[in-house]
């Protein structure tokens, strides 16, 4: 069982090495490729930089990351599991032993998830993300408006990639959130796992920090997807339930940070650079 890692990049990401390191060190324990996708004048730049990846085009600036996501995982060769990792985010050390788990497993309608560590510009922690593990619950906060989980070493199934033809590359930051909401209303199942398995990194200029253009693209992709509707008063207690089981990481992102929300944590760095 292989497992294929997009990486869209523009070529530029100071962080591209230790994107690279952390799909390595996945690959002492699950078998896997590891395609680049890139401007095309940068192929040759990052083929010898990285001879060990296959080294790809992406389609221009029209069609966007997640338009160079579908061409890696198109152009991908015998896999059957999928993940993408981002050139500035890394997958955890408890990323192959969840891919490891999850693939012996062998339940290809099921999506793997875990935990994820806010990282800033010089890697250091500044505490774990929010994140629902019990999946009977993300109707209600995907309705509230709620991330149930982040895209960082996620892990699904040639099988779901291929139903859902990938992700829509008409979106710049929404793309994995309409991917999930897809695939939730197509009957596909979530297993979190314990485990951390990504750093997201935050930076000055990520486009992440958008936070107006990620509340359209988030209404958007639940109108589009015709995601039921929650009574209030469920999508409240869902929320309450959430936070509460949600707080030792407040308390981690206290200590590290402050009291922020994650969009204001976004937000700060945007602002300020990283933590001296």
């Amino acid at each position: 069982m292989k497992l294929l890692v997009v990486t869209p990049t523009l070529g530029r990401s100071p962080y591209l090495d230790a994107t690279r390191e952390s799909v390595r060190a996945t690959a002492a324990q699950v078998e896997l490729q590891h395609v680049l996708v890139c401007p095309s004048g940068d192929v040759p730049k990052l083929a010898q930089a990285y001879p060990d990846c296959t080294v790809i085009a992406d389609g221009g600036p029209e069609e966007g990351m997640y338009g160079a996501i579908n061409r890696g995982w198109r152009h991908g060769q015998d896999w059957d599991w999928f993940t993408y990792i981002n050139d500035d985010d890394v997958l955890g050390s408890g990323f192959a032993p969840m891919a490891a788990e999850h693939i012996a497993w062998g339940q290809k309608t099921c999506v793997a998830y875990g935990n994820i560590c806010n990282l800033d510009t010089q890697g250091r922690s500044l505490g774990r993300q929010t994140v629902e593990k019990n999946s009977a619950w993300f109707l209600p906060l995907m309705r509230k408006g709620i991330s149930v989980f982040s895209q960082q070493g996620t892990l699904c199934s040639r099988q779901v990639v291929e139903q859902l033809n990938g992700f829509d590359a008409s979106y710049r930051l929404a793309g994995d959130l309409d991917f999930w909401i897809r695939a939730w209303m197509a009957g596909v199942q979530f297993r979190h796992y314990q485990m951390e398995v990504g750093g997201f990194r935050i930076q000055p200029g990520q486009i992440s920090g958008d936070r107006e253009l990620g509340l359209r693209e988030r209404e958007r992709s639940i109108l589009a997807a015709g995601l039921p509707d929650v009574p209030a008063w469920k999508q409240q207690a869902a929320t309450w339930r959430f936070r509460l089981c949600n707080g030792l990481r407040y308390v981690e992102r206290l200590r590290s940070a402050g009291w922020k929300t994650s969009a204001q944590l976004i937000g700060q760095q945007e602002k300020q650079g990283s933590p001296s």
